[in-house]
C-alpha cells in the first residue's frame, strides 16, 4: 500500500486532494445550522403583560398569560428564514395564542411591550413581529412570546403546551423543525397568577386617567368615571378575599396622584364625581395598609384633596 502510495502519489494528486479538503472545510464552515436555548415557560400574574404607546401609556393588559422565553443563535455566514411560529396544546393540536407586535405596528409603530415583576419593576419584551422572519447570519435573537389563553373554560383540560417554528434547509434535506414542549398542569389554579396582578391593574388605570388630555377644564368623563369605577372595585374585591391582601405603598401613591390630578388640572366635577372619589377613599381605609406608618403621608393627601375637590367647582 505504501508503495503504491509512493509509485502514485504526483504532486498533482497533492494539489487535488489538499483542494479536495480545502473545499470540504470550507462547506463545513460554511453549513447553515441554528443554536436553540428553550428558557422557561412562565405564567404571568394578571394584567403583569402590558402593551404600551411611544407615550410610556399603557394600551391594554393581559390575564391567562404564559411567557416562554427562547434565545436562536445563527453562527452561520448565511440567513436563515423561519416560518410558522406557533404554539399549540400538545394533547389535541388546539392553537393558542401568540401576542405578535405586529397586531398593534400596524396603527402604531411606536408599540412595545413589557412584563411588569412586580408594580415597581418591569422588563421590556422581545416580542416577534409575526410568525415569519429571518435570523440574520452570525447572528443572536431572542424572543419573548406572550402565549394568551383566550378563553380558560376552553381550555380547562390543557397540561402541555408546544412550541415550534420550521426552517427550510434545502431540497435534500427539506423542512427541519425547533420545538420545546412545557409542562403546565394545574396552571388555573396556580395562586401566583394574581399576585400583584390587581395593583398592576390600578397602575394601569391611573396612568390612562393621569394621561387624559384636558381642555378648558374638561375631560373624556365616560373614561374617567369608568376607570375610577374599575379602581373602586379593585378595592373592593381586594378587601373582601378570604384573606385581604395589603396593597402596595406604590399604588397608593398612584391613586393620589389621581386626586391631585384632578385639583391641579381643575378638572370640571359634580356630586357623581365626588362620590366615585369617597367610594375609593374608603376603600383604601378599609386595606391593611392604613397600618403602614409609610402611608400616612399619603392618606393625608387624600383627605386634602378630597376635601378641595368637595369644596371647589370648576
Amino acid at each position: 500500500m505504501i508503495k503504491w502510495l509512493t509509485n502514485n502519489f504526483t504532486p498533482q494528486t497533492f494539489i487535488s486532494l489538499l483542494a479536495f479538503l480545502i473545499s470540504g472545510w470550507t462547506a463545513f464552515k460554511n453549513r447553515t445550522y441554528l443554536k436553540t436555548i428553550w428558557n422557561h415557560c412562565e405564567l404571568t400574574m394578571n394584567n403583569s403583560v402590558v402593551a404600551m404607546n411611544k407615550n410610556g401609556d399603557p394600551i391594554i393588559s393581559y390575564t391567562d398569560t404564559f411567557l416562554i422565553s427562547l434565545i436562536i443563535v445563527n453562527p452561520s455566514p448565511n440567513d436563515v428564514a423561519y416560518y410558522d411560529l406557533k404554539v399549540f396544546d400538545s394533547d389535541n393540536q388546539r392553537p393558542l395564542e401568540i401576542l405578535f407586535s405586529v397586531y398593534f405596528n400596524i396603527n402604531d409603530e411606536g408599540i412595545y411591550f413589557v412584563h411588569y415583576n412586580n408594580p415597581l419593576n418591569m422588563n421590556l419584551l422581545d416580542v416577534p413581529k409575526r410568525n415569519y422572519g429571518v435570523f440574520k447570519a452570525n447572528s443572536y435573537t431572542r424572543f419573548n412570546l406572550p402565549v394568551i389563553v383566550t378563553d380558560e373554560y376552553e381550555y380547562k383540560d390543557l397540561k402541555r403546551i408546544r412550541v415550534e417554528f420550521k426552517v427550510a434547509k434545502n431540497t435534500l434535506k427539506g423542512v427541519k423543525k425547533y420545538y420545546q414542549e412545557y409542562n403546565v398542569t394545574g396552571w388555573q389554579n396556580y395562586p401566583y397568577k394574581e399576585g400583584y396582578g390587581q395593583d398592576i391593574k390600578i397602575n394601569i388605570l391611573t396612568k390612562e386617567i393621569i394621561s387624559l388630555k384636558v381642555e378648558n377644564h374638561i375631560l373624556n368623563q365616560d373614561k374617567l368615571f369608568k376607570n375610577l369605577n374599575q379602581i373602586y372595585k379593585i378595592l373592593q374585591q381586594i378587601n373582601e378575599e378570604q384573606s385581604p391582601r395589603v396593597i402596595s405603598l406604590m399604588t397608593l401613591k398612584e391613586i393620589t396622584d389621581v386626586f391631585r390630578f384632578i385639583i391641579d388640572k381643575q378638572v370640571k366635577h359634580d356630586l357623581n364625581l365626588v362620590n366615585e372619589l369617597k367610594l375609593i377613599q374608603e376603600e383604601l381605609k378599609r386595606n391593611k395598609i392604613l397600618d403602614d406608618d409609610d402611608s400616612i403621608e399619603y392618606f393625608s393627601k387624600i383627605d386634602h384633596d378630597l376635601s378641595l375637590i368637595v369644596k371647589v367647582g370648576y
